[in-house]
């Protein structure tokens, strides 16, 4: 009786341990429940009677920035008086196009110290910060959509375009670089209705057509990858991919997939091996990596979370910390009601309310979180589960 205890006991173990150092699992390695997750409060700053409707990255430390501040044509720089709990305002550039905001608007994360980026609908707008010239190159004509930017390289302002919705049985991809006041087609590649870009690095451009992957070169040429390997190896789980993000330095990425939305990771330690791990059994989505790649946010639309980046970990990613949920007003803007920071790593939103001396109106804040604080969350000696 005892020795067969043993084995079971011997069983589970080695089970385990496989579990830990990497193996496949399907099996969520965290539990999702708000209510019972560390929360880590955020530094709520006034903005007063400036009701901010739209925040973007910007490149500089501790700072965000918005054109849509109210009554002005401009892109705003907000940084954080961290005493007084306020923000000051500094312009960057005005008028520099009739409408500064306006459209779809898809804004990039900071991809270069001298410029920001953003689509307007089927257009797209590079600001020069130093000169404050913008060039405005049309991606698609008005039977399409523009739903995806990526960058492809910073350096040389060239970006990527998913152009989508068109009459014909066509979309495409578009590689464009923006110079010289002007913008160019580098490269196009037309790709059947139900294919799409779900991601990009400088090297790799990741495709889904309903559950298969697909990875090519900047050159539109299709080629191997541990992540597309592994998730069409597992393809009959899943109905498709809708978000995915590679980590800028270690081999992993996190998607979610169709059908539920459940938060995976397919890593690769040994290129040859890729291991799949689910980690969260709930909907989850955007993700989005620190610019110090130590933390990774996420959303379940209705509550933002991160969660630490350990390169120790067989996994990568630690306990999820709640951070707080959407707020009520303004929702409507989609993504536009984030942005990210760096120096410190960190996240905000905007917020309206009423106004305690007059209900008739209403008054602005921004809610800072500051992710090396959440640290003091997590219990290094029971590790991160």
């Amino acid at each position: 009786m005892i020795k067969k205890i043993l084995i079971v006991f011997l069983f589970v173990l080695i089970s385990i341990t496989q579990n830990i150092y990497g193996e496949d699992t399907m099996q969520p390695l965290y539990n999702f429940n708000t209510a019972l997750m560390p929360k880590l409060e955020p530094t709520i700053y006034s903005t007063k009677k400036v009701l901010i409707e739209g925040i973007f990255d910007f490149p500089a430390d501790n700072a965000i920035a918005t054109n849509r501040e109210p009554g002005r044509n401009a892109v705003t720089l907000i940084t954080f008086n961290e005493k007084k709990l306020k923000v000051k305002y500094k312009t960057i550039a005005k008028n520099f196009k009739s409408y500064v905001w306006g459209g779809r608007e898809i804004h990039l994360p900071i991809f270069s110290e001298d410029y920001i980026g953003y689509t307007q609908s089927r257009g797209f707008t590079l600001l020069n910060l130093k000169t404050k010239r913008c060039i405005i190159g049309g991606i698609a004509n008005m039977d399409y959509a523009v739903p995806y930017v990526g960058v492809i390289d910073p350096e040389k302002n060239i970006f990527i375009f998913g152009v989508f919705g068109g009459k014909s049985n066509v979309d495409f991809l578009s590689i464009m670089e923006y110079g010289n006041g002007r913008s160019n087609i580098l490269r196009q590649k037309k790709i059947s209705k139900g294919n799409r870009i779900v991601g990009n690095t400088q090297n790799v451009i990741f495709m889904a057509n309903k559950n298969t992957a697909q990875a090519m070169d900047v050159n539109f040429n299709e080629i191997d990858h541990p992540f597309v390997k592994k998730f069409n190896e597992e393809k009959e789980k899943f109905k498709g991919i809708r978000f995915i993000q590679k980590h800028p330095d270690l081999p992993f990425v996190t998607f979610s997939a169709k059908g539920g939305g459940a938060m995976y990771i397919i890593s690769w330690r040994d290129k040859n091996k890729p291991v799949i791990q689910k980690m969260l059994d709930h909907l989850t989505s955007n993700y989005q990596f620190s610019y110090d790649g130590k933390w990774l946010e996420f959303d379940d639309m209705d509550n933002y979370m991160i969660m630490p980046v350990d390169p120790e970990l067989p996994h990568f990613l630690g306990t999820p910390i709640l951070l707080g949920a959407f707020p009520k007003w303004p929702s409507n803007f989609g993504s536009l009601v984030t942005a990210m920071t760096r120096n410190p790593s960190g996240f905000v939103i905007p917020v309206h309310e009423q106004d305690p001396e007059n209900w008739e109106k209403e008054v602005g804040f921004l809610k800072k979180w500051v992710f090396s604080e959440a640290y003091k969350l997590i219990n290094k000696q029971k590790g991160y589960r």
